[in-house]
């Protein structure tokens, strides 16, 4: 285990000394001495050690960490996909400096007899890029559809970015061309990047794999966790050397130091962030799942409310679940995930079930990352939350957007903490880091969760009556009570569009509202100072906000957004949650849908298709069409199968063409295979007319045989290679059992659309009679002590004239959020704790101490000979009187041809530069007194890519393996 994160019973071996209780001091504080452990259970402890392993000859091996990053993509912008591609450049560049580093250092340390140097932050690494629908069919320019299909619009502009990218992060330096395969599911676009490894975008075809966020996770855990796997471990078998249990315990370790960061296909990140992960994951084995903080990106209102959102959701809540128990959700947009844990009982397998109630589509689709997450929980695994890890992501900036997101992740977030505390005493006894206390506080948590909306009626009620005295207390309840309720009747009856209209004017108004009571609060303030249980309730409220943003310095401008936040709160507390269960029945994504037309079946659609013309129309109503061409509703004759097949041709052609282009090679290539084809042509024309009839016969049977004109491919699928046999059977055999699309006809759909709207019946009423109650018992309490004074509970304090006294809705709005929020305001404070002990762990106090991030300092970045030219280039045109000149000496360049001519620099070339520019580190005597830093241990180091290549290890030896 890596020295910095070590856990803390080996952190400090002397205990604290305590005169006054000598006792209790040496009993309740002392460490975890592993001297007096007994030898049964030091060897079960180097049997579960996952990361460094010692032996008696003071050798130690560390297993280099494998981690798979894996994004879903569907409806992205180039900005977003950008975004994210630029973050894993950044980790190749990285991964690519530190290694070639390491093998710098230890080449210096081996000359002067030091023992070996390794750096505990690198890693494996490759990407995995899931691509959601992503084809569509292939058309003529008359609209006619042909044989084959291409990939979208979405899928281009990836292709186009990322070698882009990849240019601008390597300094000018080019990928490698793009490699494409079929495969069963769609097909499959793989680069190479620096460190080596791959880049792959598999492609999905919605006609052959399920689409959805879900089951593309599914695929890369599975592809990944058991078909690599299984590679490794046919591997391992084949060597006469590795015994069953020798392969058991290789396997063992694959899975243990395997990762999958799952990712959004609009996420930003840097390096570290990723190690801060993996140290969450070395340190404890039991730890399944870590996510980092989580910033929303973007611009506008709803922007600047969802960054105080996110900031106190993650300062309070996510740092009281990680103190007191496990985080619930760790977001699918920046996670970590170990495979072992996800290869437990009833995780991987359960996590591909098919919805079969009502309730189990809220809870299996609309949050997915959710519902892995209390998979891993029922499977005593922990879920963590590193408050020094970030990372970035697009947020909606448009209220309807972010109504529709919301309206999945508030249903699906009940689902899964009702469905832990339905079943909290097995989950207590499964996972020992789920207590009672815990499961007590969530339970408070969903109540208040369900009182909420109430809660904020009740709010604005005092908030009208406080401001308008004059307003009798029923009609300021009728006034407040009208909106919500037309509100409540448009979910049954209106359109999405309209209620989310409808709820957009509702926002705005109540956020006048909340002027009124933020007014009324800063004058109760003034006038009763202390003796308004409100007051201090606002007061501490605040407070814990601004203690929150100082813990957080690097976070501290998320607290100027609390405003707006303060006057969202009827909107996002009241409306959102009854918009959320009211549209419970709608299982529909409901953002970055496609802005393509839908398919219009209307009357006047279908005039269209029959007739050919001019035609004015008043909506549906009325239309007239003139000059008009009757369309004839024919089967194809064999002329217009054949100009169809001339037209599919030439559009072949035309994209070979273009391809071509592209690549000045294979263009040569083809003028030498033309020139080679019009002398053959000569020779044997003759022959072909002798042939014609057994060649028409042998396409007749090959047709008949394969479905299509012989084995030729179209589209896209013309580029792309076949991929290996033992993977095509294991997807097809995956894709069979797994990830068939569902087909549901219109009986089921119905049956399935009737159990989601009784579904939504029920929990809204329950909601809603639960809020009323609710409602109704306090402002019975107000009323009643209003006139007779019984109720009040008076304070050792006056305001004015009168004596201070506490009302039943005070009581009711401390209940519902003051016990939650000290609570986790303490949560807050211990994870802080815990953060900082992290940053320092990893903080490089001394500037002169060997580390992986010297590099960084002294290096400097290679830039490719065309981006240099590029970038003075673009100086010079900024220089008016040089363009003239400089536009002129392009014109002669591009006639002479030199520009074309022009060498292009790869990846190849750029790790050239950097393996040279690592040379010239370290030579001073500087750089070897920075060597004779480190201690002589012997490590080895063990990676998981080449496990199949380990020698044979012992377990109670395990330095006996070869380096």
């Amino acid at each position: 285990m890596d020295e910095a994160v070590q856990a803390a019973v080996y952190l400090f071996r002397k205990p604290p000394y305590c005169g006054i209780f000598l006792n209790m001091s040496l009993l309740l504080t002392r460490c975890e001495d592993t001297e007096e452990q007994t030898e049964a259970e030091n060897n079960k402890e180097t049997e579960e050690e996952i990361t460094l392993t010692e032996n008696e000859n003071n050798e130690t091996y560390y297993t280099v960490p494998n981690v798979y990053f894996c994004a879903t993509m569907w409806h992205e912008t180039e900005t977003e996909m950008t975004q994210l591609l630029k973050s894993i450049f950044r980790v190749d560049y990285e991964q690519y400096l530190q290694k070639g580093y390491e093998n710098k250092i230890n080449e210096k340390r081996k000359l002067m007899n030091k023992t070996r140097y390794v750096d505990k932050e690198g890693y494996d690494f490759s990407v995995h890029i899931f691509f959601d629908d992503a084809f569509k069919p292939r058309k003529t320019k008359t609209g006619k559809v042909l044989k084959g299909k291409d990939v979208n619009n979405f899928v281009r502009t990836l292709e186009n970015v990322i070698p882009k990218t990849a240019k601008s992060v390597y300094g000018g330096f080019e990928l490698d061309e793009v490699k494409r395969y079929e495969t069963p599911y769609g097909a499959r676009f793989e680069w190479e990047l620096l460190t080596s490894q791959k880049l792959v975008v598999h492609l999905k075809d919605k006609t052959k794999i399920r689409h959805r966020k879900r089951w593309s996770q599914v695929m890369y855990l599975y592809y990944l966790l058991t078909f690599k796997m299984n590679e490794t471990k046919e591997s391992l078998k084949r060597d006469p050397k590795n015994s069953e249990k020798i392969v058991q315990q290789k396997m063992r370790m694959f899975a243990d130091n395997t990762f999958i960061l799952a990712l959004d296909g609009d996420v930003d990140f840097k390096p570290e962030a990723v190690t801060r992960l993996l140290d969450r994951m070395k340190k404890n084995p039991l730890v399944g799942a870590a996510c980092g903080r989580i910033h929303p990106i973007g611009s506008g209102p709803m922007v600047w409310y969802q960054t105080f959102e996110y900031a106190i959701s993650h300062w309070l809540q996510k740092a009281t679940e990680h103190v007191f128990g496990c985080v619930l959700c760790s977001p699918g947009c920046f996670s970590l995930f170990r495979g072992s844990a996800l290869l437990a009982d009833n995780v991987m397998k359960t996590y591909t079930r098919l919805p079969t109630e009502a309730a189990h589509h809220v809870q299996y689709d609309q949050g997915e990352d959710r519902w892995l997450c209390t998979l891993l929980l029922k499977q005593k695994y922990r879920v963590e939350y590193c408050a020094a890890s970030d990372a970035l992501t697009f947020a909606p900036e448009g209220f309807y957007e972010f109504y529709n997101q919301r309206r999945r992740w508030a249903p699906s977030t009940m689902a899964n903490i009702l469905d832990l505390l339905m079943d909290g005493n097995s989950v207590r006894k499964t996972n020992q880091n789920i207590s009672r206390p815990y499961i007590f506080y969530h339970i408070c948590l969903f109540i208040s969760s369900i009182l909420t909306p109430g809660t904020i009626f009740l709010l604005i009620l005092g908030a009208i009556i406080t401001a308008f005295p004059q307003i009798e207390p029923w009609l300021a309840l009728l006034l407040n009570g009208v909106p919500v309720a037309i509100f409540i009747i448009s979910i049954y009856v209106a359109k999405e569009e309209t209620q989310l209209l409808f709820a957009a004017i509702l926002s705005t108004l109540y956020s006048l509202v909340m002027l009124v009571v933020l007014i009324g609060l800063l004058k109760e303030g003034v006038e009763a100072q202390f003796c308004s249980v409100t007051t201090v309730f606002f007061c501490f409220v605040a407070g814990v906000f601004i203690i929150a943003a100082v813990l957080h310095p690097m976070e501290f401008s998320c607290i100027f957004h609390g405003l707006l936040y303060f006057l969202a709160v009827p909107s996002m507390s009241m409306l959102l949650i009854f918009y959320s269960v009211g549209n419970l029945h709608n299982v529909n994504w409901g953002t970055r849908e496609s802005k393509t037309a839908k398919k219009d079946d209307s009357s006047s659609q279908k005039i269209k298709k029959r007739v050919q013309g001019q035609s004015c129309s008043i909506g549906d109503w009325c239309r007239c069409t003139l000059c008009f061409n009757e369309i004839e509703d024919k089967r194809r004759t064999g002329s217009e199968e054949e100009g169809e097949s001339d037209e599919e041709n030439q559009a072949d052609k035309e994209s070979d063409d273009k391809q071509d282009e592209k690549s000045p090679v294979k263009s040569k290539k083809k003028e030498q295979v033309a020139e080679g084809n019009e002398s053959k042509s000569k020779v044997q024309g003759s022959e072909t007319t002798k042939n014609s009839g057994s060649k028409d016969k042998a396409k007749a049977t090959e047709k008949k045989g394969t479905g299509q004109k012989g084995n030729q491919k179209h589209g896209i699928f013309k580029e792309c290679n076949p991929i290996e046999t033992d993977e095509e059977d294991f997807w097809r055999k995956f894709i069979k059992k797994y990830l068939n699309p569902l087909k549901m006809n219109d009986d089921e759909k119905a049956k399935m659309q009737a159990e989601l709207i009784d579904l939504r019946n029920k929990v809204f009423f329950f909601y809603f009679i639960t809020n009323a109650i609710f409602v109704t018992i306090v402002y019975v309490l107000t009323q009643v002590n209003a006139y007779q004074n019984t109720l009040s509970i008076p304070l050792p304090c006056s305001v004015g004239d009168s004596q201070g006294v506490i009302e039943p809705i005070s009581i009711a709005f401390t209940l519902v959020f003051g016990i939650l929020l000290f609570m986790q305001f303490f949560g807050m404070i211990t994870h802080r704790v815990s953060t900082i002990s992290h940053i320092v762990a990893r903080t490089k106090i001394f500037d002169k101490k060997l580390d992986t991030k010297i590099p960084i300092k002294k290096f400097v970045k290679p830039i490719a000979d065309g981006e240099r030219e590029e970038r003075k280039e673009k100086e010079d045109i900024s220089k008016p009187s040089k363009w003239k000149i400089l536009k002129a000496g392009i014109g002669l360049q591009i006639l002479s041809g030199q520009i074309a001519s022009k060498q292009q620099q790869t990846i190849v070339d750029l790790r050239k530069n950097i393996q040279s520019k690592l040379e010239t580190i370290g030579e001073d005597s500087e750089g070897d007194e920075i060597l004779n830093r480190f201690p002589d241990k012997h490590v080895k180091t063990l990676s998981v890519r080449g496990m199949q290549n380990f020698p044979p290890m012992d377990t109670r030896n395990p330095g006996s393996s070869n380096e």
